[in-house]
């Protein structure tokens, strides 16, 4: 029996080709995903040159309409995967920009505790996927202090929004703001 060849890596095929067979391949790959594209003219361009402005405001959009649906009137059903499908997505995209990242994940906090708050308790899931997704925030700003000057004011005012809510969220978003600040060397516990 002959062995079979090992296939090449996609590496291996991309490095064979001419420059033109590239951009070709680049281009189609555009064309498949929208995030592709985003994510080649973030990568490709300069910060200053970015309309990160306009990808946020889009996502956020999008985030909203996953959680709060697109009408009062409709038979709405919470999409907490899409919407947290949406940031995962969108932070492969900027990778390199964790005040975007963040900005994003609380976000969906804020989204999700407003939910709560206009439609009453929800489930032990529901506030499990919300903790989890400020633990990530959380973690960003631990690793990037400087960001919690930008957040600051959301994150106090999530704290009181965010009490008595049920299913021990609210303890939960107290006691990771409490280990944020802690890490991070603020004296805004004061004001919690």
């Amino acid at each position: 029996m002959e062995k079979e060849k090992p296939k090449k890596t996609i590496k291996a095929i991309l490095k064979e080709l001419e420059k033109d067979e590239l951009i070709e391949i680049i281009i189609e790959i555009t064309k498949i995903n929208q995030k592709n594209k985003e994510f080649l003219e973030i990568f490709l361009n300069d910060s200053d040159e970015i309309n990160f402005e306009k990808f946020i405001t889009d996502a956020k959009k999008k985030i909203f309409r996953f959680i709060f649906g697109t009408s009062v009137y409709a038979n709405n059903q919470l999409k907490l995967r899409e919407a947290k499908k949406e940031i995962s997505d969108c932070s492969k995209v900027l990778k390199n920009y964790p005040s975007h990242i963040a900005d994003l994940k609380l976000y969906y906090v804020e989204t999700c505790n407003a939910f709560t708050k206009e439609f009453g308790d929800i489930s032990e899931q529901f506030y499990n996927s919300v903790i989890s997704t400020f633990e990530d925030f959380c973690n960003i700003l631990v690793k990037h202090p400087l960001l919690y000057e930008i957040f600051r004011e959301r994150i106090l005012n999530l704290v009181r929004k965010s009490r008595d809510i049920g299913w021990g969220y609210s303890d939960s978003i107290e006691e990771l703001v409490y280990y944020l600040m802690k890490n991070i060397g603020s004296d805004d516990l004061l004001e919690m």
